[in-house]
Parts: C-alpha cells; sequence; structure tokens
C-alpha cells in the first residue's frame, strides 16, 4: 500500500469512520487508473462499489477533492501527454486514452495544458 493510500485511510477514519467505505473507493479509483483507456460510465463504477452514483461522488470527492469525471479527465490527459511525449500521432493518443472524439479530445487538452496537443507534442518529442 502506497503512503498516499494509507494517509487516505488514517485521514478517513477521522472523517469517516466505516472503513469498508474507504476501500470500496478506493478500489474504484484503482478500477479507474487501470481501465482509463475504456469507455468508463459513472454508474458502472458506482455500482461496483456497491454505492448510489451521488453517494459515490460525494464520498470520492470528500476523499479525494475532486470528483470521480474530474479525476478520470486528468489521468487521460496525463496518459495522453506521455504519448505525445513518445512521438504517438494526435488522432492515436486520442483513442488510446479513451476519448472516443478527436475535437472533445482536443479541447479538454487545450483547456487543461494550455496549448493543443499537436503543439504539445511539437514542443515535447523526444
Amino acid at each position: 500500500m502506497t503512503f498516499y493510500n494509507k494517509e487516505i485511510k488514517r485521514l478517513s477514519a477521522a472523517m469517516y469512520p466505516h472503513e469498508y467505505m474507504v476501500s470500496q473507493v478506493i478500489s474504484a479509483k484503482k478500477f479507474m487508473m487501470n481501465n482509463y483507456a475504456t469507455v468508463i460510465r459513472l454508474d458502472e463504477i458506482s455500482d461496483a462499489a456497491c454505492f448510489s452514483r451521488f453517494h459515490f461522488i460525494r464520498l470520492f470527492k470528500k476523499f479525494y477533492g475532486i470528483t470521480p469525471n474530474q479525476f478520470l479527465a486528468e489521468l487521460r490527459i496525463a496518459k495522453a501527454k506521455e504519448f505525445l511525449k513518445q512521438g504517438k500521432s494526435v488522432s492515436e493518443t486520442c483513442f488510446m486514452v479513451g476519448f472516443d472524439s478527436e475535437t472533445t479530445f482536443a479541447a479538454l487538452f487545450k483547456k487543461t495544458v494550455g496549448r493543443s496537443p499537436s503543439k504539445f507534442k511539437k514542443s515535447n518529442i523526444q
């Protein structure tokens, strides 16, 4: 278990005494980290964690400070930056990180990083 996960458990014991809920939220986060490249629906994640969709969102935000969708978007953009640095095309990267639309990918990438994926690739290619 990583230091971060230990701290989450320690802090959550004070904030939310039901340890099984903490472990369910952590396992949902791990699920997203392992499956970021596929289409992940919030209902599927919350069902697997045995919470209602809205309760899961509240718990996730309470523990991590962001919503599950925000976490997934940040994770996908971070992975996209890695692939672009390796020289993968913008189109290929888009689908490798789980987006189904290049337009959506490019818009989110630009909003998050501050420049388009193609400009990022040009300035960071290894």
